[in-house]
């Protein structure tokens, strides 16, 4: 084996990192192009509810933490002078933004499923009792024993 090769074993190669950091922007690109294209109905939304429901609630958080979540993402992926303690809380940022993610989602989905069961008391609280115990593991198996 050469000086070469050693040295190159230890480190991802020049190609996955491209290839990451392409996958990254297009991303980025389709989340925006999207955001733009939906826009016009975003604001249509708004100005049809005359009042405040927890379906337009979660439809606002659903909406803007798939963006603060890439975002955040990226600038830990891209941002190259954070200092060791710094990147040490950082490496926090983006997860605690993906299980809000995950949360927003999973609560839209249990409501879903609670109005198709006609609002039945039994299954109401069988879906928040798992909604809990998932979120619990969620957080633990998210930021315990992280390793920078």
């Amino acid at each position: 084996m050469n000086v070469l090769s050693a040295a190159t074993a230890a480190t991802p190669s020049t190609g996955a990192l491209t290839a990451a950091n392409n996958l990254r922007i297009a991303a980025l690109s389709v989340a925006a192009y999207d955001y733009l294209l939906t826009l016009p109905l975003e604001f249509r939304i708004y100005k049809s509810s005359n009042r405040r429901s927890l379906g337009l609630v979660l439809f606002i958080l659903i909406r803007y933490s798939s963006i603060v979540s890439l975002v955040v993402s990226n600038v830990g992926f891209f941002y190259h002078h954070f200092s060791p303690k710094a990147c040490s809380h950082y490496m926090f940022v983006s997860p605690i933004f993906k299980v809000f993610h995950i949360m927003i989602s999973q609560a839209i989905m249990g409501l879903r499923a609670y109005n198709i069961a006609r609002r039945n008391v039994w299954i109401g609280w069988t879906l928040l009792s798992t909604y809990v115990v998932v979120v619990a593991f969620q957080w633990v198996s998210s930021l315990f024993n992280r390793i920078l």
